[in-house]
């Protein structure tokens, strides 16, 4: 078996999966951890708090779309 997901698997091997999924995990934690921390660091004293919020919704509304899109990009691709 040395690697592959199993039968019906498709001889895919779990370490593509396991980079995938440590890809969605860096990217994730960066994108809806890190910069929204930072963001609302570096615009508490710049702007009002309902500017703030604003900007935060707005970066997490356009960061979800783009992870979504790395997810599906991510996914392997089916052979017909």
């Amino acid at each position: 078996m040395s690697g592959s997901a199993g039968p019906g698997g498709g001889g895919r091997s779990w370490v593509g999966a396991a980079i995938r999924a440590t890809i969605m995990l860096v990217v994730s934690v960066v994108v809806f951890a890190l910069v929204p921390e930072r963001l609302l660091t570096f615009l508490a004293i710049r702007v009002s708090p309902s500017v703030r919020d604003a900007l935060v919704v707005l970066w997490w509304a356009v960061a979800l779309v783009a992870t979504l899109a790395l997810f599906v990009r991510l996914q392997p691709r089916e052979e017909s």
